[in-house]
Protein backbone atom coordinates (compact mmCIF):
# COMPACT_ATOMS: atom_id res chain seq x y z
CA UNK A 1 0.00 0.00 0.00
CA UNK A 2 3.01 2.22 0.76
CA UNK A 3 4.36 1.49 -2.58
CA UNK A 4 1.44 2.80 -4.35
CA UNK A 5 0.61 5.90 -1.97
CA UNK A 6 4.12 7.47 -2.95
CA UNK A 7 3.73 7.66 -6.43
CA UNK A 8 0.22 9.66 -5.84
CA UNK A 9 1.79 11.64 -3.82
CA UNK A 10 4.20 12.86 -5.92
CA UNK A 11 2.08 13.38 -9.15
CA UNK A 12 -0.02 15.53 -6.78
CA UNK A 13 3.08 17.78 -6.18
CA UNK A 14 4.54 18.27 -9.44
CA UNK A 15 0.94 19.04 -10.82
CA UNK A 16 1.02 22.27 -8.26
CA UNK A 17 4.02 23.08 -9.30
CA UNK A 18 3.22 23.12 -13.08
CA UNK A 19 1.80 26.07 -14.91
CA UNK A 20 -1.74 26.51 -15.78
CA UNK A 21 -2.93 28.07 -18.58
CA UNK A 22 -3.98 31.26 -16.69
CA UNK A 23 -0.32 31.74 -15.64
CA UNK A 24 0.93 31.17 -19.35
CA UNK A 25 2.10 34.81 -20.25
CA UNK A 26 1.62 35.46 -24.11
CA UNK A 27 5.15 36.87 -25.81
CA UNK A 28 5.28 39.94 -27.62
CA UNK A 29 7.48 40.77 -30.25
CA UNK A 30 7.98 44.47 -30.66
CA UNK A 31 9.85 46.87 -33.48
CA UNK A 32 10.47 50.50 -33.53
CA UNK A 33 6.78 50.87 -34.85
CA UNK A 34 6.25 53.04 -38.17
CA UNK A 35 9.26 55.05 -39.89
CA UNK A 36 8.13 58.88 -39.21
CA UNK A 37 8.33 60.63 -42.76
CA UNK A 38 10.91 62.86 -42.73
CA UNK A 39 12.89 65.45 -45.39
CA UNK A 40 16.19 64.67 -44.27
CA UNK A 41 19.48 67.18 -45.86
CA UNK A 42 21.17 66.45 -48.46
CA UNK A 43 24.54 64.85 -48.31
CA UNK A 44 27.00 65.49 -51.00
CA UNK A 45 28.28 62.28 -51.49
CA UNK A 46 28.01 58.46 -52.15
CA UNK A 47 27.81 56.11 -49.05
CA UNK A 48 27.85 52.65 -48.47
CA UNK A 49 26.36 51.97 -45.05
CA UNK A 50 27.67 48.84 -43.09
CA UNK A 51 25.57 46.85 -41.11
CA UNK A 52 25.41 48.27 -37.43
CA UNK A 53 27.43 46.26 -35.51
CA UNK A 54 26.87 45.43 -31.29
CA UNK A 55 28.62 43.37 -28.99
CA UNK A 56 27.27 39.95 -28.36
CA UNK A 57 25.10 40.84 -25.38
CA UNK A 58 23.44 43.09 -27.76
CA UNK A 59 23.23 41.47 -30.71
CA UNK A 60 20.01 39.05 -29.58
CA UNK A 61 16.45 39.81 -29.66
CA UNK A 62 16.23 39.70 -25.84
CA UNK A 63 15.50 43.30 -24.12
CA UNK A 64 18.37 43.57 -21.94
CA UNK A 65 17.80 45.50 -17.97
CA UNK A 66 19.81 46.44 -14.92
CA UNK A 67 18.12 46.46 -11.29
CA UNK A 68 21.16 49.11 -10.01
CA UNK A 69 19.43 49.27 -6.61
CA UNK A 70 19.54 45.53 -6.50
CA UNK A 71 22.94 44.63 -8.29
CA UNK A 72 24.21 47.09 -11.21
CA UNK A 73 26.16 44.21 -12.50
CA UNK A 74 23.41 42.10 -13.20
CA UNK A 75 21.64 42.05 -16.47
CA UNK A 76 18.63 40.77 -17.01
CA UNK A 77 16.27 40.51 -20.19
CA UNK A 78 12.50 40.36 -20.23
CA UNK A 79 10.75 36.82 -20.45
CA UNK A 80 7.60 38.09 -21.91
CA UNK A 81 8.90 40.64 -24.18
CA UNK A 82 11.08 40.24 -27.57
CA UNK A 83 12.25 42.74 -29.86
CA UNK A 84 11.17 41.36 -33.29
CA UNK A 85 15.30 41.89 -34.43
CA UNK A 86 18.35 42.48 -32.78
CA UNK A 87 18.10 46.13 -32.05
CA UNK A 88 21.31 46.77 -34.47
CA UNK A 89 19.25 45.21 -36.96
CA UNK A 90 16.60 47.54 -36.50
CA UNK A 91 18.46 50.24 -36.22
CA UNK A 92 20.42 48.96 -39.33
CA UNK A 93 17.16 49.34 -41.65
CA UNK A 94 16.65 52.69 -39.91
CA UNK A 95 19.42 53.86 -40.50
CA UNK A 96 19.22 52.77 -44.41
CA UNK A 97 15.64 54.23 -45.41
CA UNK A 98 16.59 57.51 -43.22
CA UNK A 99 19.75 58.02 -45.41
CA UNK A 100 18.30 57.19 -49.01
CA UNK A 101 16.52 60.24 -49.17
CA UNK A 102 19.69 62.11 -48.43
CA UNK A 103 22.09 61.00 -51.41
CA UNK A 104 23.57 58.40 -53.02
CA UNK A 105 23.49 55.30 -50.44
CA UNK A 106 24.84 51.67 -50.90
CA UNK A 107 24.75 48.53 -48.86
CA UNK A 108 27.29 45.70 -48.78
CA UNK A 109 25.62 43.50 -51.18
CA UNK A 110 25.07 46.01 -53.97
CA UNK A 111 27.66 45.97 -56.89
CA UNK A 112 28.99 49.62 -56.55
CA UNK A 113 31.33 50.85 -55.08
CA UNK A 114 31.07 53.71 -52.85
CA UNK A 115 33.70 56.25 -51.74
CA UNK A 116 33.20 56.13 -48.43
CA UNK A 117 31.77 53.44 -45.93
CA UNK A 118 29.63 54.93 -42.52
CA UNK A 119 30.14 52.06 -39.82
CA UNK A 120 28.09 52.45 -36.80
CA UNK A 121 28.80 50.47 -33.73
CA UNK A 122 25.99 49.84 -30.68
CA UNK A 123 27.57 50.14 -27.43
CA UNK A 124 24.61 50.34 -25.04
CA UNK A 125 20.76 49.68 -25.83
CA UNK A 126 19.25 49.01 -22.24
CA UNK A 127 17.09 50.16 -19.65
CA UNK A 128 18.08 50.43 -15.85
CA UNK A 129 15.81 50.54 -12.76
CA UNK A 130 17.04 52.82 -10.50
CA UNK A 131 14.39 51.79 -7.81
CA UNK A 132 11.36 48.96 -8.75
CA UNK A 133 9.18 52.01 -9.77
CA UNK A 134 11.63 53.94 -11.54
CA UNK A 135 13.53 53.63 -14.93
CA UNK A 136 15.47 54.76 -17.49
CA UNK A 137 17.36 54.07 -20.78
CA UNK A 138 20.55 54.41 -22.55
CA UNK A 139 22.16 54.26 -25.96
CA UNK A 140 25.33 54.95 -27.04
CA UNK A 141 27.03 54.45 -30.42
CA UNK A 142 29.85 55.17 -32.35
CA UNK A 143 29.87 56.33 -35.90
CA UNK A 144 33.01 56.43 -37.85
CA UNK A 145 32.67 57.51 -41.73
CA UNK A 146 36.28 55.37 -43.75
CA UNK A 147 37.29 55.61 -46.80
CA UNK A 148 36.73 52.33 -48.78
CA UNK A 149 39.84 51.56 -49.00
CA UNK A 150 40.27 51.89 -45.48
CA UNK A 151 43.07 53.30 -44.74
CA UNK A 152 41.81 56.90 -43.89
CA UNK A 153 39.42 57.97 -41.20
CA UNK A 154 37.82 61.15 -42.03
CA UNK A 155 35.35 61.48 -39.31
CA UNK A 156 34.40 60.44 -36.13
CA UNK A 157 31.18 60.86 -33.67
CA UNK A 158 29.90 59.53 -29.89
CA UNK A 159 26.50 59.19 -29.95
CA UNK A 160 24.96 59.25 -26.05
CA UNK A 161 21.49 60.20 -24.64
CA UNK A 162 19.70 58.96 -21.61
CA UNK A 163 15.45 59.06 -21.10
CA UNK A 164 13.22 58.14 -18.29
CA UNK A 165 11.13 55.10 -19.26
CA UNK A 166 8.04 53.89 -17.61
CA UNK A 167 9.30 50.97 -15.24
CA UNK A 168 8.27 47.84 -17.66
CA UNK A 169 8.96 46.04 -20.96
CA UNK A 170 6.54 48.71 -22.86
CA UNK A 171 8.22 51.29 -21.28
CA UNK A 172 11.59 50.22 -22.51
CA UNK A 173 10.27 49.35 -25.85
CA UNK A 174 8.56 52.73 -26.18
CA UNK A 175 11.74 54.93 -24.95
CA UNK A 176 14.41 52.80 -26.79
CA UNK A 177 12.86 53.21 -29.97
CA UNK A 178 12.47 56.63 -29.54
CA UNK A 179 16.05 56.95 -28.63
CA UNK A 180 16.92 55.09 -31.84
CA UNK A 181 15.02 57.43 -33.89
CA UNK A 182 16.88 59.83 -32.22
CA UNK A 183 19.96 58.65 -32.77
CA UNK A 184 19.24 57.81 -36.75
CA UNK A 185 18.22 61.53 -36.66
CA UNK A 186 21.45 62.61 -35.44
CA UNK A 187 23.90 60.57 -37.36
CA UNK A 188 22.28 62.05 -40.26
CA UNK A 189 22.53 65.46 -39.44
CA UNK A 190 26.32 64.92 -38.51
CA UNK A 191 27.17 63.75 -42.34
CA UNK A 192 25.07 66.85 -43.76
CA UNK A 193 27.71 68.62 -41.69
CA UNK A 194 30.52 66.63 -42.33
CA UNK A 195 30.23 66.74 -46.13
CA UNK A 196 28.67 70.68 -45.61
CA UNK A 197 30.46 72.11 -49.36
CA UNK A 198 30.63 75.70 -47.91
CA UNK A 199 33.25 74.70 -45.22
CA UNK A 200 36.99 73.86 -45.96
CA UNK A 201 36.32 70.59 -44.36
CA UNK A 202 33.16 69.70 -45.93
CA UNK A 203 35.33 70.10 -49.49
CA UNK A 204 37.79 68.02 -47.74
CA UNK A 205 35.40 64.99 -46.95
CA UNK A 206 34.00 65.35 -50.19
CA UNK A 207 37.40 65.22 -52.28
CA UNK A 208 38.81 62.57 -49.65
CA UNK A 209 35.19 60.16 -50.63
CA UNK A 210 35.43 60.51 -54.50
CA UNK A 211 39.21 59.70 -54.81
CA UNK A 212 38.68 56.57 -52.74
Amino acid sequence: MRRMILPIVAAVALTACAPTARDVVPLRYYDFGPQAAATPPKIAAVLQVANVSAPEWLESTGIPYRAAYLDPKAVYSYVSARWLAPPNALLTTRLQVALGGSGGVVTSTDAIRAGCVLRVALEDFSQTFDSAQSSRVAVRARASLVANDGKALIAQQVFASERPAVADAAGAVNALGASGDELVAGIVAWLAATFDVSTPQGQAAIKQCKAS
